[in-house]
């Protein structure tokens, strides 16, 4: 097991690890690094150092934080996850997860998790992504509700951009949660439709839990904090 510390910077999991600091990012088909050969946990890996124009850099420059890489599906795809907000550590791991919780069956879309999960009785998909600050969901979901605010956010090959948000009750199976919520920008919406996605639970759900993801056994487990 190797275990890291993390904090959330701008929303985003900034792991630590010998002097070095990680995005840590599930929502990612690709992991990013100054150069193309990188070692990332005692393994050496080949790694794109731009992908859709974002570099190491820019991703730094946005987050507010110098990074060394960003740490991708494809690289996360080998190892069980655990993410822990109560001690501020991130464990990676071969074998099976173990945490107390509720367990959710998970889909892997280019190695990004998919999960069910329901709004006022609709059942939807959505991307579990530890890139995203911010949750979001198909307009057609919040078109009724007040919008109690805007927020703005980043996304790579597109920039920065604002959205109106919205406090909805997402159901996980069996748990509602209360959440805020934004809208992402057409172009982002039409690749979550071709993934048969209608959101993304982003890095605010570990406010209330702590998240195991286990890409192997194609399965979340939800642990609230009491």
């Amino acid at each position: 097991m190797q275990i890291f510390r993390y904090e959330l910077i701008n929303g985003h999991v900034i792991a630590k690890h010998d002097g070095a600091l990680y995005l840590i990012d599930t929502g990612s088909p690709s992991s990013v690094a100054a150069e193309t050969n990188f070692t990332f946990v005692g393994k050496n890996h080949i790694v794109q150092t731009d992908f859709l124009g974002v570099t190491v850099d820019s991703l730094s420059s946005h987050i507010g934080v110098k990074i060394d890489a960003l740490i991708g599906a494809d690289l996360l795809k080998d190892f069980g996850m655990v993410i822990d907000p109560r001690t501020s550590e991130l464990k990676l791991f071969h074998g099976k997860l173990e945490l107390c919780g509720m367990e959710m069956p998970v889909e892997l879309f280019m190695g990004i998790p998919i999960i069910d999960a329901s709004i006022n009785g609709r059942k939807i998909r959505i991307f579990f992504d530890t890139g995203a600050k911010l949750s979001y969901l198909n307009p057609e979901l919040t078109g009724d509700l007040t919008n109690i605010g805007y927020a703005e956010d980043f996304y790579p090959g597109l920039g920065q951009f604002q959205t109106e948000i919205y406090s909805v009750s997402l159901k996980l199976g069996m748990e509602e949660i209360e959440m805020t919520v934004g809208n992402l920008p057409d172009l982002l919406q039409v690749s979550l439709m071709m993934a048969g996605t209608a959101g993304i639970l982003g890095t605010s759900i570990l406010s209330s839990h702590v998240i195991g993801l286990d890409p192997g056994q194609q399965k979340l487990v939800l642990e609230r904090i009491d």
